[in-house]
């Protein structure tokens, strides 16, 4: 699988960039700025995927592996990001919006969010050969760095708060609204439905799944019922957090802590606090390693 995908490296990445400029150049063309959503939703999924900036696990591994690495690409990517909105805000091309101070609702929120973070926790990227491939190829189709992914995210996180302004939301990235109105869609579908944040999280999906394909990951394994019932259930946990604070890692921290809001601040340490707490107790039997 890995094998056959390395070979057809090449016509994945032209067919994925043929259909990104080909979307982008539709909405130049029409003013349909919405359809700019689509592109940034890939290429935050691709980042992603590419530098496994998962913020449950990097918060975790800061315990359980001494691992502060994805914890400082978390940081990397909100300072670029803070960087950018401030360019935006200076040339007067947004008006910065930061979430309004809710926090009950943030520490809550955070507390269950955080908590239940460690019950997802999947294992990392699966080890990479020794040969050395051309460069273009070592970035589509090999691990990044989670700096690197960071820097990458960061500097997306401008023009995709442009992107999420000219289609009339004003706001960074965000995911949590995003499954939320699609379920909308889904299930009432004359409520009002935020279209540039369902095609986000649409595309962040086809994103990661494009580069777990590049790489060969992207393949499903089998796992113990007990920890497919933990998973489940952990799911529905962080996903209860996110409504209670209206936001998840992307929206609440990625993009609120760069917008420098203090309810932002509440959730982080809360979740931060919560994750490390349970990982503690549940994945390291409470004893320090």
């Amino acid at each position: 699988m890995a094998s056959q995908t390395s070979a057809h490296w090449k016509s994945i990445s032209w067919v994925c960039a043929g259909l990104l400029a080909a979307v982008l150049m539709t909405a130049w063309l029409t003013r349909l700025w919405v359809l700019t959503a689509p592109p940034v939703g890939f290429l935050f999924g691709f980042f992603l995927q590419r530098g496994d900036l998962c913020g449950s696990s990097a918060f975790s591994e800061v315990l359980l592996l001494r691992d502060r690495s994805k914890v400082y690409g978390l940081w990397i990517l909100i300072v670029v990001a803070m960087l950018g909105f401030a360019l935006l805000d200076v040339l007067d091309l947004v008006q910065l919006a930061p979430k309004q101070l809710l926090w009950l609702s943030y520490l809550a929120g955070g507390v269950v969010f955080g908590a239940c973070g460690p019950a997802v926790i999947i294992a990392g990227p699966s080890p990479q050969g020794a040969n050395r491939p051309p460069w273009l190829q070592r970035v589509l189709t090999r691990p990044w760095r989670p700096w690197q992914a960071g820097l990458m995210i960061g500097l997306l996180a401008g023009p995709a708060y442009l992107s999420s302004a000219a289609s009339g939301r004003n706001y960074p990235l965000g995911v949590t609204n995003g499954v939320l109105h699609l379920q909308q869609l889904l299930i009432d579908s004359q409520k009002h439905v935020v279209w540039w944040l369902v095609l986000v999280v649409a595309a962040l999906v086809l994103g990661a799944w494009v580069a777990g394909r590049l790489s060969g990951q992207a393949r499903l394994l089998p796992k113990p019922p007990e920890q497919i019932v933990t998973a489940f259930v952990g799911g529905i946990l962080v996903g209860m957090g996110a409504a209670f604070a209206n936001g998840c890692v992307v929206g609440n921290i990625m993009s609120g802590l760069a917008l420098m809001s203090v309810g932002m601040v509440i959730f982080t340490a809360a979740t931060i606090l919560a994750n490390w707490l349970v990982t503690w107790l549940y994945l390291m039997g409470g004893a320090g390693r």
